[in-house]
Formats: structure tokens, sequence, C-alpha cells
């Protein structure tokens, strides 16, 4: 029993994190296939979420989405909240992440120089931020395949250039602005 559980453990010290995104990527291939075989068998009310544009009985919030105005302010307004949420996660939450909760003694000094009003107002925007985008999100989602598609490729799209955002700094390091010395950490 012991060797099944070294090997086991053996196993996963092996893995590398392009192995678990691939692993992750499979599932979601996977369900996708699941989810597109199983609209065959659906009845009429579960058809319903999977169409496209506005309906009679499209509701999101107890809004009626009936007309191309309606539907075209629905689209617009997850594009522009989807990059809103990136740099809120991307951004906002690594350096609450990387700075805040960082425990090591130089992120210890390095607390010295915040400002802790700033770093509470910083987390309770965070926070709250993600309660709203969460109830208004989970309604769109829930509302059409659509809205899930425009969520989705706005989201990759986004992380993408974030993504490359922080690699071309890593790649020009003579313009990488140094934490302490930039300006946003002063204020904070």
């Amino acid at each position: 029993m012991y060797e099944i559980i070294n090997y086991v453990k053996y196993l996963i010290s092996r893995i590398e994190i392009i192995d678990i995104s691939r692993i992750i990527g499979l599932w979601v291939l996977a369900m996708s296939v699941f989810l597109a075989s199983t609209l065959s068998a659906g009845d009429e009310n579960a058809m319903k979420m999977y169409r496209f544009g506005p309906h009679d009985d499209l509701f999101i919030l107890g809004i009626c989405v009936d007309t191309y105005t309606k539907y075209n302010l629905v689209i617009l307004y997850s594009i522009v909240n989807t990059c809103v949420r990136n740099t809120s996660h991307n951004i906002i939450g690594s350096w609450i992440t990387l700075n805040i909760q960082d425990t090591t003694e130089e992120g210890k000094r390095n607390k010295i120089n915040l400002n802790k009003w700033y770093v509470y107002e910083i987390s309770t925007v965070y926070t709250m931020y993600f309660w709203f985008d969460w109830f208004i999100y989970i309604h769109l989602l829930l509302a059409q395949i659509d809205i899930v598609l425009v969520e989705v490729v706005s989201d990759v799209s986004t992380n993408i250039f974030i993504t490359w955002w922080y690699l071309k700094q890593v790649s020009e390091p003579d313009k990488v602005i140094n934490t302490t010395e930039n300006p946003i950490y002063e204020i904070l």
C-alpha cells in the first residue's frame, strides 16, 4: 500500500503547471461535447438557453430583453464589465496577494510604506465589486448561451492582453518599474 501511495506522490510531484492547464482544457472540451450532445435531447424550455438574440421570454434581472437595443446594451455591458472584472482580478487581486498578504520578511518591510487607509479602501472596493459582479454575472450566464459566448470571448481576449502586457514588461526589463518606486505604491 505504501508503494502505491509513494508512486502517486511521485507522479504528482512530476506534474508541471502546463499539464494541469491541459487537463483542465480537456475537461472543458469534454463538458462542451457533453452539453452539445444533450441539445438534441432537450425539451422546449431547455432549448431556450441555446438561442441567440433578443426574445420575448429572455429576462435578465427581471428586465425583458426583447429588442436589439436592449440586447446590444446587454452585450456591451458584458464586454465592458469583463474588462473591468479581469482588471480587478488580474491586477488589483494580484496586488493584494503580492503586497498585502505577503508574509515574507521583504513583504513585511514593504508594507511599512503603505497607507493603511488606502489598503482598506482597495480591499473593500475589490470585495464589493466581486459580489456585485457575481450577482449580475450569474444572471447573465444563466439567461442565454450567446451571452455566455460573449463573456468567454471577451474574458479570454482580456486575459490574453493582460498576459501580453505583463510578459512585455518582463521582456523589457529596463522599462519595468520597481514596485517600491511605483507612484501608485507610494500613494498606498
